[in-house]
């Protein structure tokens, strides 16, 4: 469901913005031509969204209020659509732990990503395009789907960030 509500924390509005399963984003000027594209493709993936856990879900909100913030609209798009198929298909994989990190394969929709989440920051490097800022992502970098996936199924990923 997709609503609006008054700014202002009215006594009436209360319930719903403190309600866990809403997410409340705020429509500013910086992010009104963006918001229609990514909410359509939250939607589209409603089922996925549905298939996660609850804490997953909880992650998914943490996740896109973050990006929609910090003006990463790409990574908010592919949050819906990419990350939640990585984690519910389970397309995750650790493949090496070290003291400084673990090593990650997550298999994308055109071939395997590595991505090396450094635990002692909780940040990431992942050889994909957008994390890189290449390719057709030449001008930009920002948090990669991949990376959102291990975020969202990692125990304690999202709250240590």
């Amino acid at each position: 469901m997709l609503g609006a509500i008054v700014y202002e924390d009215e006594p009436w509005s209360m319930e719903f913005k403190e309600n866990p399963s809403v997410c409340i984003l705020e429509l500013r000027k910086e992010n009104r031509d963006k918001l229609p594209k990514i909410l359509t493709t939250a939607f589209t993936n409603g089922s996925l969204f549905c298939a996660l856990r609850e804490y997953e879900q909880r992650r998914v909100y943490m996740l896109l209020r973050e990006l929609i913030e910090s003006k990463q609209f790409i990574s908010a798009e592919k949050l819906f659509g990419n990350a939640i198929l990585y984690a519910v298909e389970k397309r995750i994989k650790q493949r090496a732990q070290f003291d400084t990190g673990v090593e990650y394969e997550v298999a994308g929709k055109v071939r395997n990503h590595k991505i090396f989440h450094r635990t002692k920051d909780n940040t990431f490097d992942c050889d994909c395009d957008l994390a890189n800022g290449k390719g057709t992502f030449e001008t930009r970098t920002e948090r990669c789907s991949h990376e959102l996936s291990i975020l969202l199924t990692l125990p304690n990923g999202f709250e240590q960030s």
